[in-house]
């Protein structure tokens, strides 16, 4: 019996590509049947091109207008794109400087701006596809302290997402994935030693949240989805 696989012929941009949830999730598309556009900086494409033995690697830095738009030449046919770039940091807000602000609204939301900018002509021409970016828990459950420059640039990430749906036609739509939770990643698990890695999100259930929201076509918007951590016991 022939295995139906859903996203076959489909050509998806993923970003942040040298990290361990957008591996996941890149696995998880080509398992799909999905061509992959891996975009990194500096080596991360290529590593994750190696890594998942498929795709097409592009470095580009896209924490500047000028990065992103230089995609355009190579994402010719996607329809959708996958936005994982982001950072995470702590400080009061009586301690936060201006650099700490521009460098979580930089590296959480100008980035996804940016590349959405970019991609949008080239997304919208082939139509049949989604724009899927990762916000936070903290903002659906109105938490975040000693991390309210990260929270705020987060929240950005969600509302402009709502607000980009509304723009776009019935054959595009934007998505926001809410992680409600920690992922249990090889750097969260030595950056958090004391804490049991078993109540954190699995970067897989993550990645099957992706794959529902590039696969709904006119079935139905949906703009936001939330992804849980298991139940204790």
């Amino acid at each position: 019996m022939t295995q139906i696989r859903i996203l076959e012929g489909k050509k998806v941009v993923l970003t942040g590509a040298g990290g361990a949830l957008a591996h996941t999730i890149g696995a998880a598309l080509l398992e799909e049947g999905a061509e992959l556009v891996l975009v990194g900086r500096a080596d991360g494409a290529q590593q994750a091109r190696e890594s998942l033995g498929e795709g097409t690697a592009t470095s580009a830095d896209l924490s500047t207008l000028e990065g992103a738009q230089d995609l355009r030449k190579h994402i010719k046919g996607a329809s959708s794109l996958v936005h994982t770039v982001g950072a995470f940091s702590m400080q009061k807000v009586r301690d936060a400087t201006q650099e700490d602000l521009e460098t979580m609204m930089s590296a959480n939301f100008y980035t996804l701006f940016y590349t959405v900018q970019a991609c949008l002509p080239e997304l919208e021409r082939q139509g049949n596809g989604a724009i899927v970016g990762i916000s936070a828990g903290q903002v659906k459950r109105g938490e975040g302290a000693g991390a309210a420059l990260y929270t705020a640039s987060k929240a950005a990430v969600s509302s402009f997402l709502m607000a980009l749906d509304l723009e776009l036609s019935d054959n595009l739509s934007a998505s926001v994935l809410y992680p409600m939770g920690a992922f249990n990643t090889p750097a969260n698990r030595r950056d958090m030693p004391d804490t049991d890695p078993s109540s954190w999100i699995s970067p897989r259930d993550l990645a099957q949240a992706v794959v529902f929201l590039l696969t709904r076509g006119r079935q139905g918007r949906v703009r936001e989805l939330s992804v849980f951590p298991p139940r204790a016991g």
